[in-house]
């Protein structure tokens, strides 16, 4: 959490999440040539599939694990964004992935939170826009949970 008790930094993988990146980059530099391989010999139950599915979900994954490995890198090496809570409004910075940033009014925003095991989701709601945030991509789970309650204490 930074100075103010009303601003939370998002954005940078932590360090104990960092194999993340290390799945996304042999999922993005092995997917389409493990799909060139073993084009005839995947089946489904006994019937073997085309080689153009295989090669179409190889190139698929390949392309999203690369693109995703990108997002990392470049929120890695860029500064942290503040997500910032202020005199009834609540604003949230934008991504490569997620677009432009928004902004509206505190009893406006929804929240539900997902647990994934290793990871904790935030479902945010707006007026027009939703958004997901990871706990990963906070500096710890003690932010995450801060914010969640922050979130939740505005509606009481």
């Amino acid at each position: 959490m930074s100075a103010s008790t009303n601003q939370w930094q998002y954005g940078k993988l932590r360090s104990s999440h960092s194999w993340v990146l290390w799945v996304l980059i042999l999922t993005g530099l092995l997917s389409a040539p493990a799909a060139w391989f073993l084009r005839d010999s995947i089946a489904l139950g006994r019937t073997p599939l085309p080689a153009w599915t295989v090669l179409l979900v190889g190139g698929l994954l390949a392309i999203a694990g690369l693109f995703a490995t990108a997002a990392i890198l470049k929120g890695r090496s860029g500064p942290p964004k503040l997500i910032t809570m202020e005199a009834g409004q609540f604003t949230l910075p934008g991504s490569m992935l997620s677009g432009p940033g928004w902004s509206c009014r505190l009893d406006e925003v929804s929240v539900r939170t997902t647990e994934l095991g290793f990871v904790k989701q935030m479902h945010l709601s707006g007026p027009r826009k939703r958004a997901t945030l990871s706990s990963a991509l906070f500096e710890s789970d003690a932010d995450f949970d801060r914010l969640v309650h922050a979130l939740n204490q505005s509606h009481s």
